[in-house]
């Protein structure tokens, strides 16, 4: 009976009773081309030059959002005679999302932090569209009070307004909005970064 034996050794290396060590399988052919052609990073260049190439419409869209957010906060605040804080995060959080909505993705984070700027400026605008009106009220107060029809005018765009607005402005506005205004935006920070308002980001 014969027995098979592992082949010699010499010096760490195994002698093939051949005389040479098989050959090694031959690559296949346009191997390397084909890696190189999957490896290629064209995908994420072209997407990076859409989002650049919409950044205008994607910022313009953010602040139109945040504009009309604190007209509507303004609103509800006239009607209901109540300061809703959390509107101001829904403000926040509803320009980040049409920003990331429009942009296709998380926008960059100079965009995030326009879109912070933009649903804090909403929320003054509005806190401005408020003063106008209680400022209207007083002196139609104050007129019906001395038995007078006539008050004098005062208009959103009037330098007189907007001049005692700013002048007054730590009286008028409350340390309470500046919480809000914190608030909306950490949210559209976020919000226009791909993240949620609670939770991890989802990208």
């Amino acid at each position: 009976m014969s027995e098979e034996h592992d082949p010699p050794v010499y010096h760490g290396s195994p002698i093939w009773r051949d005389g040479a060590p098989p050959a090694e399988p031959a690559a296949a052919p346009y191997a390397g081309v084909l890696a190189h052609t999957v490896a290629a990073p064209s995908a994420p260049v072209l997407v990076r030059e859409e989002r650049i190439a919409g950044a205008p419409v994607v910022l313009a869209a953010g602040a139109l959002v945040a504009l009309l957010g604190g007209l509507a906060w303004a609103a509800v605040v006239i009607e209901t005679h109540y300061d809703i804080g959390i509107l101001a995060w829904l403000i926040g959080a509803a320009t980040g999302f049409v920003m990331v909505s429009i942009a296709g993705g998380p926008v960059d984070n100079a965009s995030r932090i326009l879109a912070g700027v933009f649903a804090a400026v909403g929320i003054m605008v509005g806190k401005y569209v408020i003063f106008v009106h209680q400022l209207r009220s007083a002196f139609k107060s104050f007129a019906s009070t001395l038995g007078l029809s006539a008050t004098p005018h005062v208009g959103y765009f009037d330098s007189t307004t907007r001049h005692l607005f700013f002048t007054e402005f730590s009286s008028i506005v409350k340390p309470i909005y500046l919480l809000w205004v914190a608030l909306a935006f950490f949210a559209a920070y976020r919000m226009a970064g791909g993240g949620r308002l609670f939770g991890r980001r989802p990208y």
